[in-house]
């Protein structure tokens, strides 16, 4: 297969052949190999490593090596160049199941069942090509509930880690924070979209919806969900938040804070995540 040619001049354009191939087949770039790597005789599914900006066969049993990019389609050994092709059609397979979604595996391969990690790679359109569809990978499930009680100037932090597989590339957020003090419970809920860490929202005011307190139910699009009973030194305010990002999933923490004169109790519920990556 070969590149577009990279000689055109500003203005000219591309023939029908090129047109074709890159409608057919996708981009090809040149790119330099990280080790061995023999993507001619049967293409090979390739990250690029953050640190040495080198390419290396994906693995679907090292957190390291899940980013796929594209296939490999020439022969190349450390440090000298590789053709990658990143999105089309991908020629050089054999024996592939039409129709069937593919996957790195373990040992470097690529196949029908999912790996340790899931990471899609394509869509088998013939028994020789792939459609490469860098599928995205989604996960959602319950967080857990937490409590604690805190005396005056005193912190608790309820770590909960989440693993989904993958490092997640937004997180979605949902739940419910209740801070309680002289005998009243007062909550806040929301949604928060991020994927990093955020500075906590303070909250003024409140609505009575009968016994139940709110403050500002709802209305959190950001990195935290808070609920504070705070009054005159007095009280508790507590916190949700997503609170580190790593190679295969996430950490979120809930946080109370005691007043300066006395403390209170508090808990986070209702909690559940989506990750996508």
């Amino acid at each position: 297969m070969a590149t577009i040619p990279e000689d055109k001049a500003s203005g000219e354009q591309l023939s029908a052949v090129e047109v074709n191939k890159l409608r057919d087949t996708g981009y090809v770039i040149d790119l330099d190999a990280g080790e061995t790597i023999d993507g001619a005789t049967l293409p090979v599914a390739v990250y690029i490593d953050d640190t040495t900006n080198e390419v290396y066969a994906c693995d679907g049993n090292d957190q390291d090596k899940l980013e796929f990019i594209g296939f490999a389609i020439s022969n190349s050994t450390d440090g000298n160049p590789i053709q990658i092709q990143n999105n089309g059609i991908v020629a050089g397979f054999t024996g592939l199941d039409i129709g069937k979604k593919y996957y790195v595996q373990d040992d470097q391969t690529i196949g029908t069942t999912i790996g340790t990690t899931e990471v899609e790679v394509g869509i088998a359109i013939s028994a020789t090509q792939i459609l490469i569809t860098k599928g995205l990978r989604i996960k959602s499930g319950s967080l857990s509930n937490q409590s604690e009680s805190v005396g005056a100037n005193a912190t608790a932090d309820d770590d909960e880690v989440i693993t989904v597989g993958f490092r997640p590339k937004l997180i979605i957020l949902y739940g419910r924070c209740k801070a309680t003090a002289w005998g009243q419970d007062w909550y806040n809920k929301g949604v928060i979209f991020g994927s990093s860490i955020g500075a906590i929202f303070g909250f003024t005011g409140s609505n009575n919806q009968g016994d139940t307190n709110w403050q500002s139910a709802l209305k959190n699009y950001g990195t935290s969900i808070g609920a504070s009973k705070v009054d005159s030194n007095i009280g508790i305010s507590v916190s949700f938040s997503l609170n580190a990002i790593s190679a295969t999933g996430f950490t979120v923490r809930t946080q109370y804070v005691g007043a300066s004169s006395t403390g209170g109790s508090g808990a986070f519920d209702q909690g559940h995540y989506v990750a996508i990556g």
